[in-house]
């Protein structure tokens, strides 16, 4: 194809359009928010395999082990969670009745936040 389509000089754009909702009353502001769940879940075990920083920058990961972990909030995207255990950003996180890694992202104040994780080890001994 060389040129653009001849059909397209006449198509119909849409100019100005209302977003309705079910009483066909206009929506003036739509925007999307986050449902955060507070949990009142009692604490779990979980399974950590735990960052470390080497001496060159890089990041490795630790030996595995379980530890005790109290679910806080949760969402599709991200829980936050705390326990006893220091870990870094960058340690992955499997709950075993979610079924779920998550990545640690940042550490506020005891409380851990992750984001689902693409590194699924497996933590069968």
């Amino acid at each position: 194809m060389q040129r653009p389509n001849p059909l397209m000089k006449n198509q119909d754009l849409w100019q100005d359009y209302k977003v309705l909702n079910f009483e066909h009353e206009a929506i003036q502001d739509i925007k999307p928010q986050e449902i955060i769940v507070e949990t009142k879940e009692p604490p779990c075990l979980a399974y950590c395999m735990p960052a470390e920083k080497t001496p060159y920058g890089e990041m490795k990961f630790g030996k595995p082990f379980k530890m005790e972990i109290k679910l806080i909030a949760k969402t599709d995207l991200s829980i936050q969670l705390k326990t006893s255990v220091d870990m870094e950003p960058q340690s992955i996180i499997y709950i075993p009745y979610q079924k779920r890694w998550w990545k640690v992202e940042s550490k506020v104040e005891g409380t851990i936040v992750c984001t689902p994780s693409s590194i699924q080890p497996n933590f069968v001994n």
